[in-house]
């Protein structure tokens, strides 16, 4: 009966006989038949009842998924079995939507549900689908799933070039959907950040020429406009600032596409912009020069003025860098004593273990300007004359450029600092001469007496101890070879102090010279062997037999 039942409604679906409702989708006609319709759709039952259908016709104009997608939509009301797959879910799912058929939206999400898990290459087209539908299939749960399934992807390293191209191009709503899900699932960082850095990525490059013509000839005073642009600093925002608190970008963000955003994200003061800073001054080391000088000079020395105040970047580095751009900038011409004196400005003094580059630097950029000497004194007051060397005056001296008073004063200081240093050099060496002497003091006091292993006996008497050159070293014995093992504490000296004694024993009547070496960690004297490979070892270890005073000149070791 049921078959029979089913076999009828496919003729009346197919032949139209007895039809009573005409919809038509697209440029497609479907004659059909009121009841199944107003039975499954609460869509066309609203129709009926308040009247809106003219002449028993129904035009649907963005039909979701067009005329085939309608004609599944048919046929399941008509009690039909429909296949539902990855290439026509999304638009079942919508049209389910769109019409109200509570089933089959329930049936489309089951199916959803089981494709994803067994087929995960499917998302491509599921998204796929939802990007052409656009907003109705935000209206779902047709999303949240797919990106479920792209965020197992991701944990798995599985996202293959079809799958990113797809995520790519995703609305930019959804895109941050997907980051926020993907953060919130803990998905390690450094994965969020390079695909959030492709898409950005890729809208910079579909903003391309607006971009460049933005930030090169755009008037700000006279407010205009650039659409598309301003679409980037939302997107930026967007993105960036739903990304995990412990992003660093300039770990997966090119350099020179990190400088454009950053260069954006000023000009729109955007939310972002801090974020970019931080970003850019972490990697300002590593970025090229020739990127680098392509920047405005205020957006450089806000760069360097936030890496300082922070502490981000190594002093001698960022010295480094901008000396490199400076030089960089001087040399093509492109620079004014206002910008040069802000840049160098940014970088505290006490940064720069010398002067000597600045100083070289302005001499090049007051011979190709027209420059007054009291211009050059005032921009000469960045350098700090203390910190110059003689050749570098020498040789600016001979070329004439730089003013004679500032060569006189700036050798008058190298000189004072010269003295100073050498005077701090003869202090050190006095303080050292003396620690040494008293450590020399000690070292007879230490070594002379009786010094015992069992029933042997060494009487030590070194030699000259006062023109000894001391190292101490703690020798430790390894259990297997015994070879000569040291962790040294040098104190001023080359060479180890060793002693030669002669020992003697009651068990014999013979002399034999040896070698020792002292041991003050453990107060022991060492015997020194040989292997048959001639290398040193430890021989057996002898204690003092009495101390006549303490060895240890220093009081802050304990040994």
């Amino acid at each position: 009966m049921l078959l029979t039942r089913s076999k009828e409604l496919r003729e009346f679906r197919n032949s139209g006989e007895l039809s009573d409702i005409c919809v038509i989708v697209g440029n497609t006609e479907f004659h059909l038949h009121k009841f199944p319709l107003f039975l499954n759709s609460e869509f066309f039952r609203a129709l009926c009842r308040c009247g809106m259908m003219d002449e028993n016709t129904v035009t649907l104009p963005q039909f979701p998924g067009g005329a085939k997608t309608f004609a599944l939509i048919a046929d399941y009301c008509y009690g039909l079995e429909i296949d539902i797959n990855s290439r026509n879910v999304v638009e079942l799912r919508c049209a389910a939507e769109f019409l109200q058929i509570t089933s089959l939206g329930r049936d489309t999400s089951t199916a959803l549900s089981k494709i994803l898990p067994r087929q995960p290459a499917s998302v491509v087209d599921i998204l796929s689908s939802a990007c052409q539908l656009g907003e109705i299939a935000n209206q779902t749960s047709i999303l949240p799933l797919c990106f479920d399934a792209v965020i197992i992807l991701m944990k798995k390293d599985k996202i293959s070039e079809n799958i990113l191209e797809v995520l790519l191009e995703l609305p930019i709503e959804w895109f941050v959907a997907l980051i926020i899900g993907a953060r919130d699932a803990g998905i390690a960082v450094p994965k969020i950040i390079r695909l959030a850095g492709k898409y950005i990525e890729t809208m910079v490059v579909e903003y391309q020429i607006s971009i460049k013509e933005y930030l090169e000839h755009r008037r700000h005073d006279e407010g205009e406009a650039c659409t598309s642009v301003e679409d980037l600093g939302d997107i930026m925002d967007a993105i960036l600032l739903e990304l995990p608190k412990t992003t660093s970008l300039s770990d997966v963000v090119d350099s020179e596409l990190l400088c454009l955003l950053y260069r954006v994200a000023v000009q729109l003061r955007c939310k972002c912009e801090s974020m970019l800073l931080t970003a850019i001054s972490n990697n300002l080391c590593a970025i090229p020069c020739e990127i680098l000088v392509t920047m405005p000079t205020s957006d450089v020395v806000s760069i360097v003025e936030h890496g300082v105040h922070n502490n981000i970047i190594s002093p001698t580095m960022l010295c480094k860098t901008i000396d490199g751009y400076l030089w960089e900038r001087t040399k093509q011409k492109h620079i004014t004593l206002e910008e040069f004196d802000a840049v160098v400005r940014a970088i505290p003094k006490s940064y720069r273990p010398q002067h000597d580059s600045i100083l070289l630097i302005a001499e090049v950029l007051f011979s190709s300007t027209k420059i007054s000497e009291e211009m050059k004194l005032k921009t000469l007051d960045l350098v700090d004359t203390y910190k110059l060397h003689e050749e570098t005056l020498r040789l600016v001296s001979e070329r004439n450029v730089i003013p004679s008073t500032f060569i006189v004063s700036s050798a008058l200081a190298v000189s004072f600092r010269l003295r100073n240093e050498l005077t701090e050099v003869k202090a050190k060496l006095a303080e050292k001469d003396h620690d040494i002497r008293e450590v020399h003091s000690s070292i007879s006091d230490v070594i002379q007496g009786q010094w015992e292993y069992n029933d042997v006996t060494l009487n030590v008497t070194p030699k000259d101890a006062s023109n000894a050159r001391v190292q101490f070293a703690k020798v430790l014995a390894l259990n297997t070879s015994k070879e000569l093992s040291m962790e040294h504490q040098v104190y001023d000296g080359k060479l180890t102090l060793c002693v030669r004694s002669r020992g003697t024993s009651t068990q014999s009547c013979g002399t034999s010279s040896k070698t020792f070496l002292f041991d003050p960690f453990n107060e022991q004297l060492l015997e020194i062997t040989r292997s048959k490979h001639d290398n040193p070892m430890v021989g057996e270890h002898y204690e003092k037999k009495k101390h006549t005073s303490s060895y240890w000149p220093f009081t802050d070791i304990k040994s």
